[in-house]
């Protein structure tokens, strides 16, 4: 699926936008696919949309959602996935995702390319930050059998 962003973004000006967003099925597990989530998402909020073509829409008063509601849904899944939310936001999902796509060895121009970034001093700076996976505190990891 490619989604065009319209709107002026932070790192987007007039007459330099930016590229397609391309997704792709993860089909390794589909409970984890955002092109099934997406679809899934369309078809529930088929009956509010009427003629509106943004993604997100409210389901109270049907309308196109602003970023400040997105950021409040994307904090609620962080602290229900167990995310220290004092600690980290909405954003660090950006530095968070990239990092470890670094760390997985995928090519930073890649990541750029990927985040929008034109120079790797700003993945650098500002995103690249140190994955701390703690495995001695998942208990349940521990005991119970791998699903592979």
């Amino acid at each position: 699926m490619v989604a065009y962003v319209s709107e002026l973004l932070k790192q987007t000006k007039p007459g330099v936008h930016m590229k397609p967003l391309v997704f792709d099925r993860y089909i390794i597990n589909e409970k984890l696919c955002i092109l099934r989530t997406y679809e899934e998402y369309v078809r529930k909020t088929e009956t509010l949309r009427n003629k509106e073509q943004k993604v997100f829409i409210s389901t109270v008063k049907p309308k196109p959602v602003t970023k400040s509601t997105i950021a409040r849904w994307v904090k609620n899944v962080m602290k229900s996935s167990g995310i220290n939310i004092e600690c980290f936001g909405p954003h660090s999902c950006r530095s968070a995702s990239t990092s470890a796509a670094l760390g997985q060895g995928l090519k930073i121009d890649t990541i750029m390319k990927s985040a929008g970034w034109k120079s790797a001093k700003t993945f650098q700076k500002f995103y690249n930050k140190t994955i701390i996976i703690d495995n001695e505190s998942n208990f349940a990891q521990k005991i119970l059998p791998s699903s592979s």
